[in-house]
């Protein structure tokens, strides 16, 4: 969810400046962005609400997404579409978390039973990733039902679609500079997804490049991204001597 993925981000910055202010630590005022999987969707959500609406406070000085789902229609739409899929609580995080944002009350319409009954506590903070995978199954047809993936795959569960469509991030023009990752076999966040935002930036005029991983799982595209991706803002970051880390 944009709005609310990016109020963390900006949340954060402040709560580091303030800390700095407060130790005496000097900060060079430069921003850098960047985050993987989810984080990639956080990253670029972030920039996006800072640029449009908090570009006097902060200014973001180069933004790197990693492997994030940018189009939510486009990832939704590729994983329902399968037959199995190995990571069953991202799709059913996304649906529980929009279902209670935006009051729908449809997980009894959206996954069978047992699996329909189990999703709000599943998702009550308390459980891993794991933990929930676990309790769950990897079949798309057995965890969601028919009558669900046939409205949504052809475009008339208009709601889910359409807050999807409002919640994905190819719909601006960024101002600062932007370096994209993703393995070129990610498994659990379509490749695709940067490859549109390639091409959707570029023809706004933004500065963007992408950096495949070739051959890049989800697992292992992460490490090369994230080191690629702190030698690059070491590139651009001024005052080497004098900055803190905020972690």
């Amino acid at each position: 969810h944009a709005k609310s993925s990016a109020d963390c981000v900006i949340d954060l910055i402040r709560a580091g400046r303030e800390y700095s202010r407060r130790s005496n630590i000097t900060l060079n005022r430069q921003v850098f962005l960047a985050g993987y999987s989810e984080g990639g969707y956080v990253t670029l959500a972030a920039d996006k609400e800072i640029e449009k609406n908090y570009n006097a406070e902060i200014k973001v000085t180069a933004c790197a997404p990693m492997a994030g789902a940018y189009d939510l229609n486009l990832t939704a739409k590729t994983i329902l579409q399968k037959q199995t899929y190995t990571q069953p609580s991202y799709l059913s995080f996304f649906i529980v978390a929009y279902n209670s944002i935006y009051g729908w009350n449809k997980l009894s319409e959206v996954f069978n039973s047992p699996y329909a009954e189990k999703m709000v506590s599943l998702f009550d903070g308390t459980k891993s990733t794991s933990e929930i995978n676990s309790q769950l199954t990897t079949n798309i047809s057995q965890l969601f039902k028919q009558t669900f993936l046939n409205s949504y795959l052809t475009g008339n569960e208009t709601d889910l679609a359409n807050a999807f469509s409002n919640n994905s991030l190819l719909n601006w023009t960024p101002s600062a500079p932007i370096r994209l990752y993703h393995g070129g076999a990610d498994e659990y966040v379509p490749y695709e997804n940067s490859v549109k935002a390639l091409e959707y930036f570029k023809s706004v005029g933004s500065t963007v490049e992408l950096i495949t991983i070739a051959g890049g799982t989800h697992t292992s595209s992460a490490l090369p991204s994230i080191i690629d991706a702190v030698n690059w803002f070491e590139s651009i970051r001024i005052n080497k001597g004098a900055i803190a880390y905020i972690r």
